[in-house]
């Protein structure tokens, strides 16, 4: 399989934590680029990619972060397939006319969301998953020609268009990190992991069938 880049956002640098390094490991032949710190990557060299959450706001007027936008872009016309994970989704909306916006609540922790099931990314997935959560903005405006393939009672959870395949959650985190992000922040553990047992796996679904998807095109 051709390389995969992992366009990484995410300002925590932790092996165990930080959902960049975490992708990295998960994703065979992948590369992880430090857009927060400074990187870039040439598009014409990979033949998909990964952007990555981040604890920074999609507002942000940081010059990374208009890599980012600039690189989503570049990836558009390369018609190559991109995983987009909670800010690189809502980058996604705002880069091609879809709207994101300081979301009423924080979403934090494992939570129930309803998948479309027909879209590739959620194959051999049950309708109802429970995925991790951790973000304080989200989409309420999907870009024009978008299907929405997630949700719950918060609002839009994921959205294909064209090459993207969108989602607000994090794929990536399993109920150990959870638990482990939840003892180094001083949180109540059940908080994060309500009730999500510690050998649940069904979120891993989400990046195999991505990495399916890039081995069809």
């Amino acid at each position: 399989m051709e390389r995969i880049a992992i366009v990484n956002c995410d300002l925590d640098d932790s092996e165990i934590t930080g959902g960049g390094r975490i992708l990295r490991n998960l994703i065979p032949n992948s590369e992880l680029i430090d857009y927060c710190k400074g990187e870039t990557v040439d598009v014409s060299k990979y033949a998909s990619f990964v952007i990555t959450g981040s604890h920074a706001s999609f507002d942000s007027t940081d010059d990374w972060m208009a890599n980012v936008r600039k690189t989503i872009s570049e990836i558009k016309l390369s018609e190559k397939p991109c995983l987009a994970v909670c800010l690189g989704m809502q980058l996604v909306a705002e880069c091609f006319g879809g709207r994101a916006q300081r979301a009423c609540s924080f979403e934090v922790g494992f939570e129930t969301v309803e998948l479309d099931v027909s879209c590739p990314l959620f194959s051999d997935m049950t309708l109802l998953s429970k995925v991790f959560q951790w973000h304080s903005d989200s989409v309420v405006q999907v870009p024009i020609g978008a299907a929405i393939i997630a949700r719950n009672s918060a609002g839009i959870q994921g959205f294909q268009f064209k090459n993207f395949y969108c989602v607000q959650f994090h794929p990536e985190v399993s109920p150990s990190v959870a638990e482990y992000t939840a003892k180094r922040d001083n949180r109540p553990v059940e908080e994060l992991l309500k009730g999500t047992k510690s050998d649940y796996k069904d979120h891993l679904k989400i990046i195999e069938n991505f990495i399916k998807l890039v081995r069809k095109y």
